[in-house]
């Protein structure tokens, strides 16, 4: 009984985005523009915005995922699966646009684009979207036969992040390091100083659903995974897959878990929390 109320509070609790307080841009231009030739991505324009041709679908995935609360992802950018983006036109896959805004004040530049961007895409697309919880397949990290391969690090081996300024002390290491190495066919992930919830919200950068934890075991870890680029990691572009592979030999992502790490991948369903389009039109003009 506690189990379905809770549950049907998950389901029924969403957040409808809009009337944002955020600073505002002053001045801002949008055009459409064609990804083949106006390049892709943004440039660290110091005091404001500037995004190359972009998707629509992108910049809400920007704007409402991975810099959400106004700061910068912390590790890995999040995957495709995490917070998928529900409904809306098809034109916002396939129609791009260049933002260039001049914010009021100095806001950082993950403000511009979390907060002060949703506020844009509200203002200029008309865009309305709300977070919803729903049941939907997700893969449960659970320990495999065997046991869990890791021991936790020893307090102190590494210095949590947001501590400001201060530097590591000597033989101290930042926490959440990550150091990615892949070549065609496969390649190394190493995060260091990261918890199990952390690890799979990483990992989940190469399945093709949201990984859960469902170990529920405390502490920081320093994890290294060596696996293929191949059917099981479509969150990880192989390359050419014509070209011969320049790192043979690498397990699947699923055999690697378990060989490595002593943990494992299984297929469930889950809360998961969908981004969903009610309405957006195109931008208005400059």
């Amino acid at each position: 009984m506690v189990k379905s109320v809770l549950w049907a509070a998950l389901i029924t609790s969403y957040v409808v985005y809009g009337q944002n307080a955020s600073p505002k841009f002053e001045v801002s231009s949008i055009k459409p523009c064609d990804p083949k030739t106006g390049g892709r991505g943004g440039d660290p324009a110091p005091g404001r915005l500037f995004l190359k041709c972009s998707s629509v679908r992108d910049l809400i995935t920007m704007a409402y995922r991975d810099y959400a609360d106004g700061r910068p992802p912390v590790g890995l950018r999040l995957a495709s699966s995490a917070n998928p983006i529900t409904g809306g036109p098809a034109w916002i896959s396939s129609a791009f646009f260049e933002i260039n805004a001049k914010p009021e004040g100095s806001p950082s530049p993950g403000m511009m684009r979390g907060p002060m961007l949703q506020g844009l895409l509200e203002d200029r697309f008309k865009l309305r979207i709300r977070r919803e919880v729903k049941d939907a397949p997700v893969y449960a990290l659970n320990v495999a036969k065997g046991g869990f391969k890791l021991k936790p690090l020893a307090d102190g081996s590494c210095v949590p992040r947001n501590t400001g300024t201060n530097p590591p002390a000597s033989g101290q290491r930042p926490c959440g390091g990550t150091n990615i190495n892949f070549g065609r066919g496969g390649g190394t992930l190493e995060l260091t100083g990261v918890s199990v919830a952390e690890f799979c919200r990483d990992i989940q950068n190469f399945v093709d659903r949201p990984v859960l934890d469902k170990i529920g075991i405390t502490g920081l870890f320093d994890f290294r995974l060596e696996f293929a680029a191949d059917e099981n990691t479509p969150g990880l572009a192989p390359g050419n897959p014509a070209a011969p592979s320049d790192q043979p030999g690498r397990p699947s992502i699923f055999t690697a878990l378990q060989e490595q790490l002593g943990l494992k991948l299984d297929a469930a369903r889950g809360p998961v929390a969908f981004l969903v389009i009610d309405s957006i039109e195109r931008p208005s003009e400059n």
